[in-house]
């Protein structure tokens, strides 16, 4: 009978156990999950921050067709936008994985990414003309 009682109160501390490991590890992911969202770069902030890219994306590629920069010098052209707004690349890198994996919602960031830059691209004309 003394085994009998062991044997129970064994298999109420791995239940037990098992219970509080279960816990834990959802406790983990829910931590996990918060800590990457607060890296996540607000929707508005991060399409300017792609507007940007865009921009210097089209610069960079005019400088270097014609010569006018080293190829050497554009990584620095891409850190400088992101301490404009105080990101770091790693900061920058889970943003956009993490609205990449919603395409639709990416989309949508993507109409106003062409609107800004369609308004800019028309202010640059207008000045040019005059």
């Amino acid at each position: 009978m003394n085994t009998d009682k062991r044997g129970d109160t064994f298999c109420k501390n791995i239940s037990l156990s098992l219970i509080a490991l279960l816990i834990i590890m959802s406790s983990c992911s829910e931590i996990r999950d918060k800590s990457t969202n607060l890296l996540i770069i607000p929707r508005d902030t991060m399409i300017h921050v792609i507007s940007d890219i865009h921009i210097v994306d089209a610069v960079l590629i005019n400088a270097l067709n014609n010569r006018r920069i080293e190829v050497n010098t554009v990584p620095s052209y891409y850190v400088d936008i992101l301490e404009r707004y105080n990101i770091s690349k790693e900061r920058f890198d889970v943003s956009l994985r993490y609205y990449c994996d919603d395409l639709d919602e990416f989309d949508k960031m993507y109409d106003e990414i062409i609107e800004i830059l369609s308004t800019i691209q028309v202010e640059y004309e207008t000045k040019t003309e005059h």
